[in-house]
């Protein structure tokens, strides 16, 4: 299965997405139904860290694919960290912060996955902090 789908850590607060070879459209899709359905299967936000390290090649209508994610992205999903990402990927997720900047607000890119656990650790331990002072 060229993208893998699961959860991260066991309290359930961190999805992990790996797209490994090449993926389709149906594939991504399928991740999209997935990702919500995991959502829902627990009360608090999730964090959603995308792999793209082992991916070879993106779709040929990955634009319409990544309009898609901004307009499906759960209402939970607290942050979105982007690790291994081409750079044609990445050019065209700038151009979608752009368009959409409620995306560049919760997705972050990070060069590695140790660096992506670090964002990742850091991103709950300040939502952890805002929550207990409220």
């Amino acid at each position: 299965m060229p993208i893998r789908i699961g959860w991260y850590d066991h309290n359930q607060t961190i999805i992990y997405v790996q797209f490994v070879a090449r993926w389709t459209t149906d594939e991504y899709r399928q991740m999209l139904v997935d990702s919500y359905d995991l959502i829902d299967s627990v009360d608090g936000d999730v964090v959603v860290l995308l792999n793209f390290i082992d991916s070879q090649s993106l779709p040929l209508l990955i634009v319409p694919l990544l309009k898609q994610a901004v307009f499906q992205t759960h209402p939970r999903t607290s942050l979105i960290v982007v690790v291994g990402a081409s750079e044609m990927l990445l050019r065209l997720g700038r151009v979608v912060q752009r368009a959409y900047p409620v995306v560049s607000d919760r997705t972050v890119i990070a060069p590695s996955l140790t660096s992506a656990n670090q964002l990742i650790e850091k991103h709950q331990h300040a939502s952890i902090t805002m929550t207990e002072s409220s």
